[in-house]
């Protein structure tokens, strides 16, 4: 039970850093919502074609938790004109993340949901700095925070 808790609780937060994500910069949100016309579909914007590229460790140790996490954001991001989802599999090694974040990159990503921990994150930090593509961790080391890098786990208040 306390699997499914915490699978839950992870999901749960994913789904708020989503909806939390357009506060993260200072710039108007691209994927702005726009009132839909009555009777049709809710569509958000994409005007300048960016796709958003999660990476988690859909193989290895933490690969069930990591999937429980990438459906729950392809639910988030599948509304009909939604943004691009993509996700890439770090292995659950920060090589691995570092890849990753280089294939994100290279399909045309515009911001990065995750990697999962601290070793994926400070791999990843450096390549999407020299690109210039924001990153949100789902660590709960604060350590990693900086420029362009935000942590969203549950940290302990000092």
């Amino acid at each position: 039970m306390r699997s499914a808790w915490s699978r839950l609780s992870r999901a749960c937060a994913l789904l708020f850093a989503l909806a939390a994500l357009g506060a993260c910069v200072a710039q108007p949100n691209p994927y702005a919502y726009n009132a839909p016309a009555p009777g049709s579909q809710p569509a958000l914007r994409n005007p300048a074609g960016h796709r958003i590229a999660i990476l988690l460790p859909l193989t290895g140790s933490s690969a069930d938790l990591a999937q429980s996490m990438l459906k729950a954001a392809q639910l988030a991001a599948g509304a009909p004109g939604g943004p691009p989802l993509d996700s890439h599999d770090t292995g659950g090694s920060p090589e691995g993340a570092a890849r990753a974040a280089q294939a994100a990159l290279g399909g045309g990503a515009g911001i990065i949901l995750g990697p999962l921990t601290a070793a994926e994150t400070a791999a990843v930090a450096p390549v999407a700095r020299a690109a210039g593509v924001p990153v949100l961790a789902f660590t709960s080391d604060r350590a990693q925070s900086q420029p362009g890098v935000w942590t969203m786990g549950i940290t302990p208040a000092h």
